[in-house]
């Protein structure tokens, strides 16, 4: 049974935004990564080696599995039906009752796409259409995760402090992308999306009087049993 469903639009993305939070996640719930391109258009890296640095969160922690779909890299597009179906397909499969996926604030287009795709297979999935692609299925909670700070309607933000070396130490696996040396092209990724990172997790950790901490965006108004469940 798979607890978190995340749709990340290239291997490293869900990582560099909410690898906190699945770290966290991961100690006591099953969590499937489902990229949805290899990334193979990148400046740096091809498709067989972003796919192997992929796979480092799999064998490393054994609640968390990866998967790719292998969609055309810079070409992620919502309204392309196959697309659509592949999306719907696997929330049918696995049923969970949360899933993550990029945020439209992301500058990437195919993050925006991601985020579009993901919002519409999950309305979709639970119609009563495409029978061949599994039962229907509604699923109850939908997030978000950007790598830019939004702070807006819907953001809470949780506590990374305990896991903060370790989020960078995943990120430094990703060496196509995220690591400068002289065989590779040198952009923003390899020069400054650590200090990024840093930067945005140390932010919105004192928003909540924390070292670290990590934004994810509700899609709907969350609902409380109980006050005192909330953490100020």
């Amino acid at each position: 049974m798979i607890n978190i469903l995340i749709f990340s639009p290239h291997p490293d993305d869900a990582e560099i935004s909410i690898g906190g939070f699945i770290l966290l996640h991961a100690n006591e719930y099953k969590i499937k990564i489902i990229n949805l391109s290899a990334g193979e258009h990148s400046s740096n890296g091809d498709k067989i080696e972003r796919l192997k640095e992929s796979k480092f969160v799999e064998n490393r922690y054994k609640n968390i599995s990866t998967k790719c779909l292998f969609f055309e890299d810079a070409n992620i597009q919502h309204t392309v039906i196959d697309q659509q179906k592949r999306i719907i397909r696997i929330i049918r499969e696995y049923t969970t009752g949360v899933i993550l996926t990029s945020h439209y604030t992301d500058e990437h287009p195919d993050h925006l796409e991601s985020y579009l795709l993901v919002k519409n297979a999950i309305y979709k999935a639970g119609l009563n259409i495409y029978p061949e692609l599994g039962e229907q299925h509604t699923c109850k909670h939908l997030f978000f995760y950007s790598q830019n700070l939004y702070n807006g309607k819907g953001s809470m933000f949780i506590d990374i402090s305990s896991v903060i070396e370790e989020k960078l130490n995943i990120l430094s696996k990703y060496r196509s992308q995220l690591i400068q040396d002289n065989s590779r092209v040198k952009t923003y990724s390899n020069t400054r999306i650590f200090q990024k990172v840093l930067a945005k997790d140390k932010y919105c950790g004192s928003l909540i009087n924390t070292d670290y901490a990590e934004e994810i965006i509700s899609y709907k108004k969350i609902t409380i049993k109980n006050i005192f469940d909330i953490v100020f």
